[in-house]
């Protein structure tokens, strides 16, 4: 009944009490040491009771009793005899699920009830186990019965489902208003995360975090109005929160806390004309990717499969305008752990992506828009130390893609156009071409900004009247409105 090595199952347990999985140790004794489980035997017991000096087994049988007795009278032959056993049972050990080692080094029997007297004393992990191997993980392969499965069956997903979105900041650079909001910034799914520790006789040798994303997506939109020409580039970054997502212990061996930071940043250059643009992109990691971070030696960690997929987000603009911005966003999630009592830290930052777009705005007579470039580049890094001290930096994936190319429309505010100057006008109701009312407003130099269709009929720019010239004075058929002159819209524009 005795052993060497045991192969054990130890509760993990949340902050708040509950069992979110079990962790496989593998123990291995020295010379003169013997370790068993209660859970080897489990089946022979009728019930179980524990206090701090004693554990009460009751034997289903007399056969299962003798047997007890056989392999354990060796116990009491000497007051140094003694072994290790692992209690797994409702009120043993801390916590409703605890997962309790005992020193046994006497033995008194019940023949009458078929009991078992244990002289036990309470031992911590570190005290009864100085060589194992430990794993925590949901995938435990064979050797694991059913019923301690079912036992458990909550997953060890870390959830990293977050909503962001907030304005960011509006701030004053010289004459220019720059204000930046994120319209609808999250992070949905979750990171499944295994631990594997090695220690052998006391000392920590192996030490590896496995972490692979779950139906994972990051989606970043921003919305940035600049009320200006901007001279000189202007940026910005910054952490917009912190989100504790919880963790978990095993016994007194290892300890998890994890949150999840969100940055993100922002720049623009060579901006000219007052807009407001919209723009951004939704980028998802397979649930095949993994990350296998060593945390003694980060240049024997292993990634594999952690290209992203994107899916862009429509790109709008209120006016014509050329310029060039860049934004991310970036989650990083954060893991602070502790084994044997030495802490360590192991990060996952995630840029995804950093978006380049480069706006160029034309007009022509027949269609008015900004051509788009766009260039996406994705960074993920892993980052590992001891708790306290910066830690080191291993590449998980970079790469950029070629830029795309395309032409959008432009959809001003059918109520209030703001001009160049950042002061909205009055305006005058007219007809546009499909038999609706627009306000045309006036600019700030008295003359009429015009919202015209596009060659495939939607809003596309505003037109200042003192300029027509340039696009076609075809498009300038006025007719009265509230005394004011409004632009007739031709059937070829659209």
């Amino acid at each position: 009944m005795l052993r060497r090595s045991e192969f054990l199952l130890i509760s993990v347990i949340e902050p708040d009490g509950q069992p979110v999985g079990l962790a496989k140790m593998t123990v291995y004794t020295a010379k003169g040491e013997w370790i068993i489980s209660m859970e080897s035997f489990r089946e022979m017991l009728e019930t179980v009771r524990c206090d701090d000096r004693t554990v009460v087994l009751f034997f289903k049988s007399n056969a299962s009793f003798q047997y007890a007795v056989h392999a354990w009278k060796w116990v009491n032959e000497d007051a140094e005899n003694s072994f290790i056993m692992v209690v797994n049972h409702h009120g043993c050990g801390d916590g409703t699920y605890g997962t309790q080692p005992y020193n046994i080094s006497g033995i008194r029997y019940d023949e009458q009830h078929f009991a078992t007297y244990l002289l036990a004393e309470k031992l911590s992990w570190r005290e009864a186990v100085h060589t194992f191997d430990l794993d925590f993980t949901n995938n435990f392969g064979y050797g694991i019965g059913a019923r301690q499965l079912a036992t458990y069956d909550k997953s060890t997903t870390l959830s990293l489902t977050n909503d962001f979105s907030q304005d960011l900041f509006s701030e004053d650079i010289g004459e220019v208003t720059i204000s930046v909001a994120c319209t609808d910034c999250t992070t949905e799914g979750g990171m499944v995360v295994s631990v594997h520790v090695g220690v052998s006789i006391g000392n920590l040798e192996e030490f590896t975090i496995s972490a692979s994303p779950k139906d994972f997506i990051a989606t970043m939109e921003l919305q940035a109005s600049i009320e200006a020409t901007l001279g000189s580039p202007y940026s910005w970054r910054q952490k917009i929160t912190s989100v504790e997502l919880g963790g978990f212990t095993i016994a007194d061996i290892l300890t998890l806390d994890s949150t999840l930071d969100y940055y993100i940043g922002f720049s623009v250059s060579a901006w000219q004309s007052f807009s407001a643009v919209t723009f951004g992109t939704s980028a998802t990691l397979s649930d095949s990717a993994v990350a296998e971070i060593d945390l003694l030696n980060i240049k024997h960690s292993n990634f594999s499969g952690w290209a992203p997929t994107f899916q862009p987000l429509p790109i709008s603009a209120s006016t014509r305008v050329s310029g060039d911005m860049v934004a991310y966003s970036e989650p990083a999630l954060t893991l602070h752990l502790t084994v044997l009592g030495i802490g360590f830290e192991a990060g996952l930052d995630f840029k995804l992506p950093e978006a380049r777009i480069h706006l160029e705005g034309f007009a022509s007579d027949k269609e008015v828009g900004i051509n788009v470039e766009t260039t996406l580049d994705v960074t993920l890094v892993a980052q590992v130390g001891f708790a306290g001290v910066d830690l080191v930096e291993d590449p998980i994936y970079n790469n950029s893609w070629p830029p795309t190319k395309d032409t959008i429309g432009i959809t001003p505010d059918s109520n209030s156009v703001t001009d160049v100057s950042g002061f909205p006008r009055k305006g005058v109701t007219c007809p546009n071409k499909g038999g609706e009312k627009v306000i045309i407003p006036r600019n700030g130099r008295g003359g009429l900004r015009v919202p015209v269709l596009n060659s495939i009929g939607r809003m596309a720019v505003t037109l200042e009247k003192e300029t027509e010239s340039k696009f076609g004075s075809s498009l300038w058929e006025p007719e009265k409105s509230n005394g004011m002159t409004c632009p007739r819209f031709q059937d070829r524009i659209g």
